[in-house]
């Protein structure tokens, strides 16, 4: 991978879509300063005691779950109240300079903390639980 097509962590960006006016609208989380997201698989072993002392594993299922750290602002309504609410979002993950590429799915807001350093910017911590297949896009 050449240097010119490594992504910088401030040029991606976190989007949930949610109801403006009658459309729905994929909105950035906030004032996002720093997003990930992570997918795990679970294994089974199908070994036995027959196949020597190396233990063999097979993949089952996979799940996933995004994250942002945010600062805090007047406005982030819609957050809290799609989580009081359960609402089930759909999320993105994407190059925000020039959108080359996308992963999306469906998830609920799992976790939100608010945090207020004295002296700093107050943020907040948002944790998505993925629902379903996460999808890799090349736009």
């Amino acid at each position: 991978m050449s240097a010119q097509n490594k992504i910088l962590g401030n040029n991606v960006v976190l989007l949930a879509q949610y109801t403006v006016g009658s459309t729905l609208t994929p909105v950035p989380i906030a004032y996002a300063r720093n997003c990930e997201v992570d997918s795990d698989t679970d294994f089974v072993e199908k070994s036995g005691t027959q196949q020597g002392k190396w233990k063999e594993f097979e993949p089952k299922r996979s799940g996933w779950k995004m994250s942002v750290t945010c600062l805090l602002a007047d406005d982030e309504t819609d957050v809290w109240q799609a989580y009081n609410n359960r609402t089930l979002l759909d999320v993105y993950f994407e190059d925000a300079i020039g959108a080359d590429w996308m992963w999306s799915g469906k998830a609920y807001i799992k976790h939100i903390k608010a945090t207020g350093p004295i002296d700093q910017m107050a943020s907040f911590q948002v944790e998505f639980q993925g629902t379903g297949a996460l999808t890799y896009s090349v736009l």
